[in-house]
């Protein structure tokens, strides 16, 4: 559907560790390894993502709205809605993106 669409995907298939140079806690040792990547298709977007020109186009997600949708998650502890229906989501989104907001400002103004 995208590619007909002429929308080129580039999906994660696994999980980038982040070096965080801040980070002084131990890295946690997995006592088993990730699994193989066996399905075709990921393989292939696999090899898609270690190309120069996909990692180039991969990179841009840290500069558009990845960011802002992490901070939600992480430090405003929003990971999923609490009422049903549209317009109800709605508002509740609303309310979310006016705490990240007025949480940018202040810092701002600081």
């Amino acid at each position: 559907a995208l590619l007909a669409r002429e929308i080129e995907p580039l999906i994660a298939i696994s999980r980038q560790q982040a070096s965080r140079p801040y980070d002084f806690r131990p890295s946690k040792k997995l006592g088993k390894p990730p699994p193989k990547i066996t399905a075709p298709w990921r393989q292939a977007m696999q090899e898609k993502l270690q190309t120069d020109e996909a990692k180039q186009k991969y990179r841009k997600r840290k500069h558009t709205v990845e960011p802002v949708f992490g901070i939600i998650k992480s430090v405003l502890g929003f990971t999923r809605f609490h009422l049903r229906g549209i317009e109800k989501v709605q508002s509740e989104w609303t309310l979310i993106a006016l705490a990240h907001n007025c949480k940018r400002l202040s810092k701002l103004m600081a």
